[in-house]
């Protein structure tokens, strides 16, 4: 066991690090009462110094210069310094097409306007960063350092559709299972549950278990000191307990689908629609129409699977590459990420929700002797995942209590509630950052594996 309060100025990073048999302890680990639990150790930095995800929105947040996009190649600049003109940094730009960088360079200051080269990109979608430099090395900084910065999409690229011209899907009907085959994808769904229960490529497994609505995400430590689990407990089994009141098949345009509808216990119609072209992609398509109007907040909406131990490594175009919420991930630049299973997840000194990326537009996910799965968003999604269950997080009051499953634990939801936390004592997340139970909502998503 280490003491946060272990962490002296002098003392370095590689004698804090944790060995094996040790763990961040605070308030309560030493049966100390009474105590200030987490509180303690959950600052910006890391008890070994490693900042900790939200460093880098509190960094962002802090930032003194604002940029505004004014034209196809003038950025105007807001300086909130109060001592230091804007003359006092380099300012440079980068292009990305598709989130490639394409095209970069340095821009050149007059009256506050920025001017740089433009492109243009035909199909993919086009962002553009700004970026300001201290121009000669500070006492806490190199020469170079970025102080400020901004991101634009310029132009959206084209959504992800399915194909209409490559061949039929062939489907079966045997007991409860409904099995759609394609170009060497098999899928199986559980005919009572519309559950997706088996998903093939050339023979080999990618699911070792069921990928099927999920509404449920655990409290954080902010969550935790305002009644969260019980404001939106309703939704911890709404997907477990729902209704199946039918299901269809039809084919249209070479596209086979099957619709299943549901009633939700919390009240609520929810259609849920597998649709597999001649290619062996399989978008995912569910609706969710509330007919109460009572309903609580809804922690998530999305769906969860668990994949083959397999699958180690996540490859991402979205925010990153640090874990960000619905309310805080402007300090993440949106781009091309790739990051280990172990580096996804986030091991907080008290384990609770985390993981998660935002605005995600594709996610490739890989590993050994295993097809390559590809997730693309037809609009903005966000994934978590772990190797662990949402049960496990609930239950661990240190990393070292949560278990090692034999299964990727996945999350894929279009919405999901943000962190809070606007004091540290039960102030609720914001409503722009939660997601209403009373509205009608949908989202929609493609996979195929390569």
């Amino acid at each position: 066991m280490v003491e946060a309060a272990d962490m002296v100025k002098d003392k370095p990073l590689s004698n804090i690090a944790l060995g094996e048999d040790e763990y961040w302890a605070y308030g309560g680990s030493f049966g100390d009462q009474p105590n200030n639990g987490y509180t303690c150790i959950n600052g910006l930095f890391r008890a070994d110094r490693v900042p900790n995800p939200h460093f880098y929105q509190v960094a962002r947040t802090y930032q003194n210069i604002e940029f505004t996009l004014v034209g196809n190649n003038k950025i105007k600049l807001r300086n909130k310094h109060f001592f230091t003109s804007l003359d006092e940094f380099d300012y440079s730009y980068e292009w990305m097409e598709g989130g490639v960088i394409i095209n970069k360079g340095k821009a050149s200051l007059a009256d506050d306007i920025l001017t740089i080269e433009t492109t243009v990109a035909e199909r993919k979608e086009l962002i553009l960063t700004i970026y300001a430099h201290i121009k000669q090395e500070q006492p806490w900084a190199e020469k170079g350092f970025v102080v400020a910065w901004e991101q634009f999409v310029v132009s959206p690229g084209e959504k992800n559709t399915l194909s209409t011209d490559a061949g039929k899907p062939s489907i079966s009907l045997t007991g409860n299972e409904i099995r759609i085959e394609a170009a060497g994808s098999d899928y199986v769904f559980d005919a009572k549950t519309g559950a997706l229960i088996s998903w093939k490529s050339n023979g080999k497994e990618i699911l070792s278990g069921a990928l099927e609505p999920y509404f449920w995400k655990p409290a954080n430590v902010n969550q935790l000191q305002n009644n969260y689990n019980n404001r939106l407990g309703a939704w911890r089994d709404a997907a477990k307990q729902r209704i199946l009141k039918e299901y269809r098949t039809y084919q249209d345009e070479g596209i086979q689908s099957i619709e299943f509808k549901y009633d939700l216990p919390v009240g609520a119609l929810y259609i849920l629609t597998y649709s597999i072209d001649g290619t062996g992609r399989l978008k995912i398509n569910a609706h969710y129409s509330p007919y109460k109007t009572d309903i609580p907040l809804m922690p998530k909406f999305g769906f969860r699977a668990q994949l083959s131990p397999s699958y180690d490594t996540f490859a991402w175009y979205g925010r990153g590459p640090h874990e960000n919420y619905p309310d805080r991930k402007s300090g993440y630049m949106i781009g091309r990420y790739k990051l280990p299973i172990d580096s996804i997840m986030v091991d907080y000194a008290k384990p609770q929700d985390n993981a998660n990326r935002c605005d995600v537009r594709s996610l490739s996910i890989t590993g050994k002797d295993i097809p390559l799965i590809k997730i693309q968003g037809i609009d903005l999604f966000n994934f978590r995942a772990w190797t662990y269950l949402e049960e496990d997080l609930e239950k661990a009051d240190y990393p070292f209590q949560l278990p090692d499953r034999d299964y990727i634990n996945l999350n894929i939801d279009s919405e999901i509630h943000g962190v809070g936390g606007n004091d540290g004592w039960g102030a609720r997340t914001m409503d722009q950052y939660t997601v209403d139970g009373n509205k009608e909502r949908s989202f929609e998503f493609i996979i195929e594996a390569i």
